[in-house]
């Protein structure tokens, strides 16, 4: 009986092992079948991780596209306007050359005729003193000639008293 008892000693020791083996192997699917999961849960995350930062990279780079597109628009824009600023600096400049010849012209036209103004005035001024000089010439010869008649008839005169 002894070698039975140990025989189903034996028998049972042999089920709880088979026992815990399959416990032992169902805790390790288990187990293992958790580690998967996580694993795909992790992955899962993981995969989401990268979408986010693949999405922020995009944006990013979505936005430094406008950003540089609007700075070249803006270089474009003060380019033009600066462009703009000297074509009428220019036109300016070409406007007030323009104006300053036309000045110089207009100074140039008034000396001019100040100074045909001037000779005028002074061939006129000749012109008097000349007609002056002569009838001051003129006024001579007849006063000249009033006090040779004078003298004459003085003469006469006196010739006339002599007489009587």
């Amino acid at each position: 009986m002894l070698l039975s008892d140990c025989m189903n000693e034996r028998k049972y020791q042999q089920e709880i092992k088979k026992l815990q083996k399959a416990t032992n192997d169902m805790v390790e699917a288990k187990y293992q079948e958790q580690n998967l999961e996580n694993l795909a849960k992790y992955d899962l995350k993981e995969k989401n991780k990268q979408e986010i930062l693949k999405k922020k990279k995009e944006e990013q780079i979505k936005i430094i596209n406008e950003q540089i597109s609007e700075a070249k628009i803006k270089r474009l824009k003060d380019f033009q306007e600066k462009e703009i600023e000297g074509f009428m600096a220019r036109q300016d400049y070409l406007d007030g050359v323009k104006e300053d010849k036309i000045k110089a012209e207009q100074e140039k036209n008034r000396k001019i005729k100040l100074r045909e103004e001037f000779i005028q005035g002074n061939e006129e001024a000749k012109l008097r003193k000349r007609q002056r000089m002569l009838k001051e010439i003129e006024d001579e010869k007849k006063r000249e000639e009033f006090r040779l008649e004078k003298d004459r008839l003085e003469e006469i005169k006196k010739k006339k008293r002599k007489k009587f």
